[in-house]
């Protein structure tokens, strides 16, 4: 199985592949692309969002909780941000959202 077929690879390339742009001033942000990417979190992560507990924080914000094995005695917190800064396409070798795999 080659990595650009692989069922992993697939999901977080198809993640990579939404604009998720964040902007200084809110009001220049495109929602869209944050809406897109939180419905296929849940498409591409079913059995998680089975298991987890989602709360959507400030509108495009995710806190999810995973219930312990003790009842939630030892937490642990994951932490990642799905928003990047915007960029100059032609300053990148590929186009930065292509979500290219090279050099294989």
């Amino acid at each position: 199985m080659t990595p650009t077929n692989e069922p992993a690879i697939a999901r977080f390339r198809e993640l990579l592949q939404i604009p998720t742009v964040s902007r200084t001033d809110e009001s220049e942000i495109q929602w869209q692309p944050f809406d897109d990417f939180l419905a296929a979190l849940v498409r591409l992560y079913p059995r998680a969002h089975e298991t987890l507990s989602r709360e959507v924080v400030d509108g495009h914000s995710l806190l999810y909780r995973w219930p312990g094995a003790r009842g939630g005695e030892d937490p642990l917190v994951l932490m990642a941000h799905l928003d990047v800064v915007p960029v100059v396409d032609e300053e990148w070798e590929h186009p930065p959202f292509a979500a290219e795999i090279v050099g294989m």
